[in-house]
């Protein structure tokens, strides 16, 4: 990862005394052949390909690049938002159609994490607030019990968190995309100008 900050392109005069152009030099040297002999696939990531030095991407080297991007079109989207809250006890009033029109185009996969993860804690947060209330009431009907002698006592359907339509938005709400339009712009351009296939 971040491929762009151990390989920069050499002869920039980032440091005078080219300590980083020979670590740059030594590094292609033992990355050459190194699948051949040895039957290995070495990958590497960056999102500035502009900053790579050219001979890394040579034939033999990194010769194959591959420009993985946001998922714009609704369908991926949707298969996001599902693998991400497989796990989740969803609502009945939840729907992702709705979310994913709301979700911004230039959101990413850990945006989208960011929203799921923030919709099953504010579930939580709700959960206990609305268990919190039932407790209180008992304790003013005469319940002579701590609260976690009584929340022994819930089955677990009682206890179960739910994680409503409300929570998604909430979470969206707060959810900024992490890399602006101007960004994801700035990328697509990269991408023509280095060929990356999709």
């Amino acid at each position: 990862d971040e491929l762009d900050a151990l390989v920069p392109n050499r002869g920039t005069g980032s440091d005078s005394s080219s300590v980083m152009d020979r670590i740059v030099a030594q590094f292609l040297t033992e990355i050459d052949g190194l699948g051949k002999e040895m039957g290995l696939f070495v990958i590497g990531a960056t999102n500035r390909p502009d900053l790579l030095d050219p001979s890394l991407l040579r034939p033999g080297r990194f010769d194959k690049m591959i420009y993985l991007g946001i998922n714009e079109d609704k369908e991926s989207r949707l298969k996001i938002l599902k693998a991400q809250t497989r796990k989740f006890n969803l609502g009945k009033d939840v729907d992702f159609d709705k979310i994913e029109e709301q979700v911004p185009k230039n959101f990413t996969g850990a945006d989208f994490y960011a929203l799921t993860s923030g919709a099953i804690l504010k579930s939580v947060r709700r959960k206990i607030k609305e268990l919190d209330e039932e407790y209180n009431k008992l304790r003013e009907q005469g319940l002579n019990k701590s609260f976690e002698e009584w929340s022994r006592t819930l089955s677990k359907d009682h206890s179960k968190v739910e994680v409503k339509m409300e929570d998604f938005l909430a979470s969206l709400a707060e959810v900024k995309p992490s890399v602006s339009e101007k960004e994801l712009e700035k990328y697509k351009e990269l991408k023509n100008k280095y060929s990356i296939s999709h």
